[in-house]
């Protein structure tokens, strides 16, 4: 079913503040399929209230989500007031407007409560959607888990930031993995709908659990069903080395 960009917008971030689908499930059970019409804070907190009062979860555990701390006793009752007044001041209406990733994860940075991380996913998320068609790769913001990622593998990163390793880890893993003997796992890339690289996305194959190690080293040290596996690291250092230096921002010059 086609939406207008308001409809999507508001279902989008409805959706991944709480991240759950159950959450959405009993809400559409209660009130209907959500629609900029039909929506009103109070309304979808008393849905929301029911599960909470039998001591259900209605927030996903995958990430802490800050509150807007709007004065409600709850926090989805914060949060439902939180996307009332971004539709009420136009501030959701005006995303429609933005002219690259970039732009659109500055303005959701200036939602309260946000903050780069959650913005940034949140500029991900709306990307996907028939309204926006931003590439990817021209814009990266580091989170917590990939900042910690990069903290693990690399002891030197030839200057780059956060972003500027991600941007050329990216950038090079296509010839990377077709030039490198690498475990099959590695090699197994199948493409995601939207990416600018046609091998990137998530491996098939089971999870891999990385030791820590240094930039300079010879090989990193995987583990593959409780077995070490070695391939050469080289080249990502040859690849983070080479890679265009970007801003403080994460964009590339």
């Amino acid at each position: 079913e086609e939406r207008d960009a308001l409809d999507t917008f508001l279902r989008i971030l409805l959706f991944k503040i709480f991240n759950r689908i159950d959450t959405w499930e009993h809400l559409v059970d209660r009130v209907g399929q959500p629609t900029v019409a039909g929506f009103g804070a109070d309304g979808y907190a008393k849905a929301l209230d029911e599960p909470f009062d039998r001591g259900r979860r209605v927030y996903s555990a995958a990430y802490i989500m800050p509150s807007p701390r709007l004065g409600a006793d709850r926090k989805h009752r914060d949060h439902l007031s939180l996307l009332e007044g971004l539709l009420q001041t136009g501030v959701l209406a005006d995303l429609e407007r933005a002219s690259s990733l970039r732009s659109l994860y500055e303005q959701l940075c200036d939602v309260p409560s946000f903050g780069p991380f959650l913005a940034f996913q949140y500029a991900i998320d709306l990307n996907y959607s028939p309204h926006f068609d931003f590439d990817e790769m021209e814009f990266v913001v580091a989170g917590p888990g990939a900042l910690r990622g990069i903290g693990k593998c690399f002891a030197d990163t030839g200057g780059l930031d956060a972003a500027g390793v991600i941007a050329a880890m990216a950038g090079s893993a296509a010839g990377f993995f077709e030039t490198t003997p690498m475990p099959t796992a590695f090699r197994d890339f199948a493409r995601v709908p939207g990416t600018s690289n046609p091998r990137a996305g998530r491996p098939r194959a089971p999870e891999f659990r990385h030791r820590a190690p240094r930039l300079s080293s010879t090989s990193v040290l995987a583990r593959r069903g409780g077995k070490p596996v070695r391939f050469p690291a080289r080249a990502c250092v040859r690849a983070v080395r080479a890679a265009p230096r970007t801003d403080a921002s994460g964009c590339l010059p």
